[in-house]
């Protein structure tokens, strides 16, 4: 019963914020009645909502039960005995890195179909978060997920429709979250590649925009990033410096204004990646 509530309540996401708005209201009533004793006459009332919003949220962010029942816990006061209201059977995660694709199909037609699809968004969700904060170029995936999500709450598809444009967009990701391997690079430097390189390269160019994304990166890590680096003008001048100096005398194929908008865009990307203490989001 739990399950089929949750998958009622995320059939559209006009209806899950609604029944969270809600909830939230139950919750501050509740707790403002606290400790007085009459609050148990409404306890299977609240602790009910409660833990509907935490599956509802487990779909898309928490996958240890053990972080779902201490918040339930906490809403409850200690006076009352929870033991035989407390459910520990959450919907399964998805590991995005690990998942079958065919097999996530047809649990789709046997599960149901509201939070399985709900859940899948979450974890796409987190997952792209993750891969946009090592490469500000997949901005263009965030777009694409946000325009199906878009499509969906609009009606203009159905839930089987939303459903399978999720499971290719998980296998596009899949791949790209994989392409550094293919292009004999780490992270950091595919990154500063996407960044460096332009349309209309020929093999051989691209191979050398690589090779000087990677030498840049390398240089900036054991040089130029030092100890509170952003702090000072002169670190900061220095970084500069040396990812222009990358472009403008390795990369002749490039004009000056390209070598200039380049050196911004990695500037920028290091600045935001690299922090003063020496730890990057690569770390």
């Amino acid at each position: 019963m739990i399950q089929d509530a949750t998958d009622r309540l995320v059939v559209d996401e006009e209806t899950k914020k609604e029944f969270v708005s809600m909830a939230n209201i139950v919750k501050k009533l509740y707790k403002s009645i606290l400790p007085d004793k009459r609050a148990k006459e409404f306890y299977e009332e609240a602790l009910l909502i409660k833990i509907l919003v935490q599956k509802i949220q487990s779909l898309q962010e928490r996958a240890d039960i053990s972080e779902l029942m201490n918040d339930i816990e906490k809403l409850l006061d200690d006076s009352i005995e929870a033991d035989s209201y407390i459910i520990s059977d959450p919907l399964e995660t998805i590991d995005l890195s690990e998942v079958d694709f065919e097999k996530l199909r047809e649990r789709f037609k046997t599960q149901k179909k509201h939070a399985l699809t709900e859940q899948l968004k979450g974890k796409i969700n987190a997952k792209l978060k993750r891969m946009a904060r090592l490469n500000p170029t997949r901005t263009d995936f965030i777009e694409k997920f946000e325009q199906m999500i878009e499509e969906y709450n609009a009606g203009r598809i159905n839930i089987e429709a939303f459903f399978e444009k999720l499971v290719a967009f998980s296998e596009e990701l899949s791949a790209e979250d994989e392409r550094h391997i293919k292009e004999e690079l780490t992270e950091e430097e595919l990154a500063v590649y996407d960044l460096m390189k332009k349309d209309g390269l020929t093999k051989a160019e691209e191979g050398e925009v690589k090779k000087v994304a990677k030498e840049l990166i390398n240089k900036l890590k054991r040089e130029k990033l030092v100890l509170d680096w952003k702090k000072k003008q002169q670190t900061r001048a220095m970084v500069k410096i040396a990812i222009q100096d990358s472009l403008f005398d390795y990369l002749p194929q490039y004009s000056d204004k390209d070598c200039k908008r380049k050196a911004e865009l990695i500037y920028r990307h290091v600045y935001d990646s690299y922090a003063e203490s020496g730890m990057s989001v690569y770390s």
